[in-house]
């Protein structure tokens, strides 16, 4: 058996908090297996992320009358709120943001005109 495991949950959108399809699908899943894993004495690293470069992030932020990042940032709380107040407990630092666009930058809505 494995003295140590890693259990990544994908990373949800950051436009809002999470919906029934999150917790009832991956956080769940992940969450028991993570907490069964433990109780046998394996040692987990429980982890997620926060997806904040979708272009709808950018378009909800808009029709919101807020940025992008002001919106990602209050999506993240959110998110930790809720998984708290379930008693799922992602570990260590895991609502890690992508703050920097160096790979590319951020897709900014267009007027479309005609």
């Amino acid at each position: 058996m494995l003295d140590r495991t890693v259990v990544i949950v994908p990373a949800p959108t950051a436009n809002g908090d999470l919906h029934v399809g999150h917790l009832s699908g991956p956080y769940l899943a992940s969450d028991v297996h993570a907490r069964y894993a433990r109780a046998t004495g394996v040692d987990v690293l429980y982890s997620t992320g926060i997806q904040d470069t979708q272009t709808y992030v950018v378009t909800t932020a808009r029709r919101l009358g807020t940025t992008p990042e002001q919106l990602a940032a209050k999506s993240c709380s959110e998110v930790r709120r809720t998984l708290d107040e379930l008693g799922i407990s992602i570990g260590g630092a895991w609502l890690l943001r992508r703050t920097s666009y160096r790979f590319s930058p951020p897709t900014q809505p267009r007027e479309v005109t005609s």
